[in-house]
């Protein structure tokens, strides 16, 4: 299939000149024990032009997992996104998704989509998608996935961060089944980042 970039529309050609902001060093909290919840929180993070975290919004609550969500993301680093070369302050999405302590849990209902902003700079999860305990894993464990979400809201790519044994895999094809409204920026679609942690508890034995 050709393509003639005399005929790409302004906007594609401006979201190519955007780069999102990256994680270079991130991990995740201690979640409480003996929670009971489980389901998705959502918080939007404000990144900087030199990388640093300075601010996490709530977007969708889930207590007390919103709070593992803001104290992770206190603590990462990230490379800055780009705009026309140069360092731009972003924000950037982050969701949890908090499985019991149960061998079976269907995906969460919709989730809510806030109204558009014209500058949000980060997709919002339409869908989502549970992975399994996995049958031969042991323990608790959580997995940091990133995930790269075209201007048009479908994921990409996915990488694990860090190293989750036993629940890398299941996290990984989970991550690339959640769906996403497109990123924008100045009104117009652009690529992004997102930053997904499943949380796996061992499942209770009755």
């Amino acid at each position: 299939m050709s393509f003639s970039w005399k005929l790409a529309p302004a906007f594609l050609l401006m979201a190519e000149t955007f780069e999102p902001a990256r994680v270079e060093r991130g991990s995740v909290a201690d979640v409480p024990y003996g929670a009971r919840a489980a389901g998705v929180a959502i918080v939007d993070v404000n990144v900087d032009e030199k990388g640093a975290v300075t601010g996490v919004l709530t977007v969708q609550d889930l207590p007390p997992f919103t709070d593992v969500l803001k104290r992770s993301v206190q603590d990462w680093k990230f490379q800055p996104a780009r705009e026309d070369g140069r360092a731009v302050a972003t924000r950037v999405l982050v969701a949890g998704l908090f499985r019991p302590a149960l061998l079976f849990f269907p995906a969460p209902d919709s989730l809510p989509l806030p109204a558009p902003d014209p500058d949000a700079s980060i997709p919002i999860p339409k869908s989502v998608a549970v992975p399994p305990y996995p049958p031969n894993a042991q323990g608790s464990a959580s997995a940091l996935v990133e995930l790269a979400v075209a201007a048009d809201g479908s994921v990409s790519g996915a990488r694990l961060i860090g190293e989750a044994p036993g629940f890398a895999e299941a996290a990984l094809a989970a991550a690339r089944a959640w769906t996403f409204r497109s990123a924008s920026r100045r009104g117009r679609n652009v690529p992004a980042r997102a930053y997904l942690i499943f949380v796996f508890r061992q499942p209770l034995i009755s």
